[in-house]
């Protein structure tokens, strides 16, 4: 990595120039929004930021966003170090910056050691599993990323006295609360069973935010934890089981809606661009030792009530929601429908921009 890392000093005015070729239009719409918000973009300037899990899909908005900020004249140019467990899916997922200088992809196992010998700034931690499947076919994946990758990360930070560590978790750390539950940083968490396997991403996060409080603690380390809600937007994968993944892979397929539920589960939708801005923001201006919710409370919106939405937004597909409750028994989750105190990072100058037509307008216009 030094090497690169030598080339990279000595080719920094030609990055910073570089156009980028290739990237959809609604990447780039998006990408120009976030870089509009008021925020002390230049504290990037010459530093390296590693991002791991950079073949998801908010790890590589992150990604983007910082090459994005090099293409518009930050200067010097940072550095992005893309750690990933496919390498040759993220060379496809960032192939439109095959020629760039200002970002490494690499492959690494965060079940040991990470070893890096550049200085590193900024680390986000963004690998993990999300999709309920690798919750029944692979625990100890879903685990390892969350508790053992953090814990290999929040070392390295240490030793390499990052300014900032952004620990990506969830809002699953609160379990399934009452439909009257409020989900503040700091209470109303329910109960998690210890030996139910399903539990492992849950259990993970927690794990995971309670590592970043400890490394905080005792060494020091500058490190806090966004609860990220639902979030969709360009990029996520269609076929990961989750409903809005699927509804949405039913409209640019032109297949009818199917609900195998009553759909009355709430849920709050966040595009990817006020998610994004919201995880910078909390790396530029989040104190160490916090956890902020991340959270469109302004998107509430019932499973049943986003198909029929997604059927008349766009009418020229001619489709409909067909419901089909017989084929399992009602899978709505209570846990969907508490309030998400959003008081922390509101405070910070959050505030969500994209409503829920918007978004999912353009999460569909991003895949033609």
């Amino acid at each position: 990595m030094n090497s690169s890392s030598a080339v990279f000093e000595e080719s920094c005015n030609s990055i910073a120039t570089e156009p980028t070729k290739r990237r959809h239009s609604v990447v780039t719409n998006d990408l120009q929004e976030i870089v509009s918000e008021p925020l002390p973009w230049e504290q990037f300037a010459g530093k390296t930021i590693l991002v791991t899990g950079a073949n998801g899909m908010i790890p590589a908005y992150l990604v983007e966003t910082m090459l994005f900020l090099n293409e518009i004249g930050l200067n010097p140019p940072c550095r992005v170090l893309a750690l990933v467990r496919n390498h040759a899916k993220a060379e496809d997922r960032f192939s439109h910056y095959s020629s760039r200088l200002d970002i490494s992809i690499f492959e690494a196992d965060l079940g040991k050691e990470i070893i890096i010998e550049e200085p590193i700034h900024y680390i986000i931690h963004g690998a993990s599993p999300a999709a309920g499947r690798h919750f029944a076919t692979n625990p100890i994946g879903v685990l390892e990323a969350n508790v053992t990758g953090t814990q290999n990360l929040l070392d390295l930070a240490f030793k390499k006295k990052c300014k900032k560590f952004l620990f990506l978790s969830s809002g699953a750390v609160y379990g399934p609360l009452k439909e009257t539950g409020n989900a503040s940083e700091n209470s109303a968490f329910a109960s998690l069973d210890p030996t139910e396997f399903l539990n492992c991403y849950a259990l993970g996060k927690r794990m995971g935010e309670h590592f970043c409080a400890c490394w905080h603690q005792q060494h020091g380390v500058n490190a806090l934890s966004a609860r990220l809600g639902h979030t969709y937007g360009p990029g996520m994968p269609l076929s990961d089981g989750r409903v809005f993944t699927d509804f949405v892979d039913c409209v640019l397929n032109e297949r009818n809606i199917v609900l195998n539920s009553d759909g009355k589960s709430i849920r709050h939708f966040c595009y990817l661009t006020d998610a994004t801005r919201g995880l910078f923001l909390l790396l530029l201006r989040g104190r160490g030792g916090e956890v902020y919710n991340l959270v469109n409370t302004e998107t509430a919106c019932r499973i049943s009530d986003l198909a029929e939405n997604l059927c008349s937004w766009f009418p020229e597909k001619n489709l409909e929601v067909n419901k089909n409750i017989s084929m399992k028994k009602n899978t709505s989750s209570k846990q969907d429908g508490f309030n998400v105190d959003i008081s922390k990072i509101t405070r910070l100058g959050w505030y969500s921009r994209i409503n829920i037509k918007e978004g999912f307008q353009r999460t569909v216009r991003s895949f033609l």
